[in-house]
């Protein structure tokens, strides 16, 4: 078989992985706080732990790729640290972040601490506050809860929850780099290590909006699609040169 197969087939693979990541962010254009992904690729050369297995006629035999050949692959996927244009609801529990490092701390439902932009927070009847599908919303010294009967809730910059004059706690704000970030569903993620997030504001009153910018998603998905079908059609045609070396061979 001829080694150029490979390369195609390895183009054709990391084309299909942005692929799913550029639909996704598709999907995601209006999900409130959502970062758009970045996906990086590197070349890749074969090695001994690189083997590929080949169907034989009879049998399976062990094939190593020509170490020349060179390939591609998936160096890695991690979300862009921008900062998604505010959009104003008048909530007062609608909350917002200006600053690109930051993430609003709240409780999973076996207890982990899990981060996230999404700011659209709800009160329990018994004050506690939550995420909009009932997480417990996280201040510097655990769940904040607020009189039930408050009418005013106060939100300042720095992140002082107020009940009228009253000082409720404080939102945890953390920060862990891309690369360290797990993706566990609902526009959050969980991390081994949070910091404490600096140089951020909360801003009361308003959600962030997605990052994506459908236009230019759009224009990458069909540039995407058309880079795989080349690549697709590089595998057939090097299947069809496989074919015809056959058949040269077959008149001696």
């Amino acid at each position: 078989m001829a080694n150029g197969i490979w390369t195609s087939m390895s183009g054709a693979l990391a084309r299909e992985e942005r692929l799913h990541h550029v639909a996704n962010d598709l999907a995601n254009l209006a999900s409130v706080g959502y970062r758009r992904h970045a996906v990086s690729f590197k070349e890749h050369l074969p090695g001994e732990q690189h083997d590929i297995v080949e169907q034989a006629p009879l049998d399976m035999s062990l094939r190593v790729v020509n170490r020349d050949t060179s390939m591609v692959k998936v160096d890695e996927s991690r979300i862009r640290e921008e900062q998604g244009a505010l959009s104003e609801t008048g909530n007062q529990l609608d909350l917002a972040l200006r600053g690109n490092k930051a993430y609003f701390v709240v409780e999973g439902a076996d207890g982990q601490e899990l981060i996230t932009r999404d700011g659209r927070f709800r009160q329990r009847a018994d004050g506690q506050l939550t995420t909009i599908d009932g997480l417990l919303v996280l201040g510097s010294g655990g769940p904040l809860t607020v009189p039930p009967d408050t009418a005013r809730i106060s939100v300042t910059a720095a992140g002082e929850v107020r009940a009228a004059d009253a000082l409720i706690g404080n939102l945890r704000l953390a920060y862990a780099p891309p690369e360290s970030l797990r993706h566990v569903g609902g526009n959050r993620f969980e991390a081994d290590d949070l910091q404490v997030a600096e140089d951020v504001e909360v801003a009361q009153g308003y959600l962030e909006e997605s990052t994506v910018n459908a236009v230019a998603a759009m224009v990458d998905l069909i540039a995407l699609h058309r880079s795989f079908q080349a690549q697709l059609k590089g595998i057939e045609q090097y299947k069809q040169m496989d074919t015809a070396a056959i058949g040269l061979l077959r008149r001696f």
